[in-house]
């Protein structure tokens, strides 16, 4: 074993390799233990397979920051297991379930299924408002992009504008004074098969 990192725990990894994952109570701040705790004989917080977590109860993402996983090597079977590694997981979207409402401060994905939609419709009204004022724009996609390092873009925007760990990221707009003026596109060659009225395939 030469990383710190689950997925790369091996040179080689065996056949029958297997890595479990626990969460140590006491090692979670205050409110994170006040969510492991069973009510009714319902744990609220749980691994849905060897990577993932469920938050049953309400969740407030700020408040966990982060999580301590013990990581253990479970090769010699779960009598024999070896702690490999205590991990700080930070706490960004790994959400995939509720079971009661969220309550949660900011406008974010587990808030709002058309977050998407929403923050893209913000950046375009951007840019128009760029262009109004006579100034260019430039989108600049984040989500499902990666820095040349192999980073997930918004995990490196995250970290350099300091935003909080339950908004993601869909683009950034740079606005500035355009270094040049381009032509209208010409209507003539717009793709006009591509509109369809009242119907698919209506002219």
């Amino acid at each position: 074993m030469e990383s710190n990192y689950f997925d790369k725990m091996y040179n080689v990894v065996p056949e029958d390799a297997t890595v479990e994952f626990e969460l140590d109570y006491k090692k979670q701040n205050a409110y994170v233990q006040e969510m492991m705790k069973e009510q009714n004989g319902i744990k609220n917080i749980e691994w849905t397979s060897t990577n993932q977590i469920v938050f049953t109860p309400r969740v407030d993402l700020a408040k966990v920051g982060t999580l301590k996983v013990d990581i253990y090597d479970a090769t010699a079977g779960s009598a024999k297991r070896v702690l490999f590694a205590t991990e700080d997981w930070k706490v960004e979207q790994p959400i995939l379930a509720f079971t009661d409402v969220v309550d949660l401060k900011y406008n974010n994905p587990l808030a709002s299924d058309v977050w998407i939609e929403d923050a893209s419709i913000a950046s375009i009204m951007i840019q128009l408002q760029a262009e109004d004022l006579g100034l260019g724009s430039c989108w600049i996609q984040v989500r499902e992009r990666f820095t040349a390092t192999g980073m997930p873009s918004g995990e490196y925007v995250h970290t350099l504008l300091d935003i909080p760990l339950q908004l993601q990221v869909v683009s950034i707009i740079a606005v500035g004074h355009k270094s040049m003026e381009r032509k209208p596109f010409n209507e003539e060659h717009l793709q006009w098969e591509k509109i369809h009225i009242n119907k698919y395939g209506g002219k």
